[in-house]
């Protein structure tokens, strides 16, 4: 996500298939999660916090996949929320950014027309994510404005 720039309400994916693997990374604002840019100050902001990152923590959180593709996670989603660790500093910008990774298996990798990003629903601040795609068919970039979710691969 190297030279994206920060904006709020907006969210950054990308989406890429490879054989029977299908990776799904997305940088989100923490202001539209958390409604702050900086480190959890007391027990109630550390509780959301971490309330936030076990959310993030479900691969469901970021997508589903075409049920027919029988996509299961291939292992944990990866979490970097460097703002929200113990002992951070505000950044020097005042901007902080939470990023997330899964990847899935898919059984039946033809049958993956699509996929439902879970990010409006888990995070009412999102109006947009800006989304890059990367498959058998080539790249494509598209833009989701709320409430549509779902990314179609092209074949």
């Amino acid at each position: 996500f190297a030279g994206k720039p920060h904006q709020h309400g907006a969210a950054q994916a990308q989406l890429t298939l490879e054989g029977e693997r299908l990776t799904l990374a997305v940088q989100l604002p923490q202001h539209d999660l958390l409604g702050h840019e900086r480190p959890p100050r007391n027990h109630k902001e550390r509780a959301a916090a971490d309330a936030l990152l076990q959310r993030l923590a479900d691969a469901a959180t970021l997508g589903r996949p075409d049920a027919a593709a029988a996509c299961t996670p291939a292992g944990p989603v990866a979490v970097t929320a460097s703002m929200l660790a113990a002992g951070a500093k505000p950044g020097s910008d005042g901007h902080a950014d939470i990023e997330a990774a899964v990847e899935w298996r898919c059984a039946q990798p033809a049958a993956l027309k699509r996929i439902e990003l879970g990010l409006f629903g888990a995070f009412p601040r999102l109006t947009r994510i800006e989304v890059q795609v990367a498959g058998p068919a080539g790249q494509s970039k598209l833009s989701l404005r709320k409430p549509a979710a779902a990314v179609t691969l092209q074949r």
